[in-house]
């Protein structure tokens, strides 16, 4: 009996022990909860700021990867880089178009394909290489038009030989104007450099005055931006992001490769604009009248 009895009067402790650590109070609820927002708004611009660093990152490594490519390209080629596609017509009537072309709208111009895949497919499988990672939407459309090259048509579009915009500016082999310099840009045309020829090969699309944009004061780019809207996608082009004016207050950093293969990040007070040439040699941009093709602003390093 007394050892039973003892065993009741502990069974009763721990019982009583158990039902007061039972749960939390309000109050102590309220604290936790406090605390862990807290984290949550240390942690979640934290992670964010990571996420866009290894976009970035991934990014220039592609951008490097098509600075290989080329190389190997010249090498087989003479030491000529590839014809532009983002031209259009014959001679003297040749004008230009934005240079995140990867497909031209017809075969006319200056070039054996109408497709950079066209001329770089054997050396590089993978479209996604050409795409920049931190564009807001991946582009449907990108694998089947790289393998498809020049014969691409959209059925979606519901035309034929449709064109395609990338994210990213490439400037082999492209003719613009520069209006601070009152003169042309004009892009690399082989791997040895020299010359007139500027030393920038791709870069991150960053552009103003755009006809998808039709206002000055917005700027596009595949890179995410501050307090951006995402312009969607189309048959036709990627999506990306814009956001008002005040764009040299943006802080976000930008990625252009070179000749050397050197990447280098850059920010909007560090860039020159360009605008759509229509001349063959990048003498003239297109008149204000006509439905602006936009002013790409690209970095001021590896500039003639």
């Amino acid at each position: 009996m007394e050892r039973s009895g003892i065993i009741g009067s502990r069974t009763t402790s721990l019982l009583r022990w158990r039902a007061g650590g039972r749960g939390f109070t309000l109050l102590e609820m309220l604290v936790v909860i406090s605390v862990i927002s807290i984290l949550l708004s240390i942690l979640v611009p934290t992670l964010g700021r990571v996420r866009r660093q290894a976009y970035r990152i991934h990014s220039q490594n592609n951008m490097a990867q098509i600075v290989d490519v080329l190389h190997l390209y010249s090498m087989d080629n003479s030491d000529r880089f590839p014809s532009s596609v983002a031209s259009n017509g014959l001679d003297s009537d040749l004008t230009w178009s934005e240079p995140t072309k990867l497909i031209a709208l017809d075969d006319l111009g200056p070039r054996i394909h109408r497709s950079v895949s066209g001329y770089l497919s054997d050396y590089l499988e993978k479209a996604d290489t050409m795409f920049c990672p931190s564009s807001p939407r991946p582009f449907k459309f990108l694998q089947k038009a790289w393998e498809a090259g020049d014969k691409w048509d959209n059925r979606e579009n519901g035309k034929s030989l449709d064109p395609l915009l990338g994210t990213y500016c490439l400037f082999w082999n492209y003719r613009g104007y520069l209006p601070d310099k009152k003169s042309p840009f004009v892009g690399p045309e082989n791997g040895s450099g020299g010359g007139r020829q500027s030393s920038l090969v791709v870069s991150d699309m960053l552009v103003t005055n755009y006809h998808r944009l039709d206002d000055w004061t917005f700027l596009g780019s595949c890179e995410a931006l501050p307090d951006s809207s995402v312009t969607n996608p189309t048959p036709l082009c990627s999506s990306y992001w814009n956001r008002s004016a005040d764009v040299e207050q943006i802080g976000t950093r930008f990625s252009g490769a070179f000749l050397d293969g050197h990447v280098s990040s850059f920010s909007i007070t560090e860039t020159i604009p360009m605008q759509v040439s229509n001349r063959w040699d990048g003498g003239t941009p297109f008149p204000p009248e006509l439905p602006p093709l936009g002013t790409f602003l690209i970095p001021k390093e590896g500039l003639r």
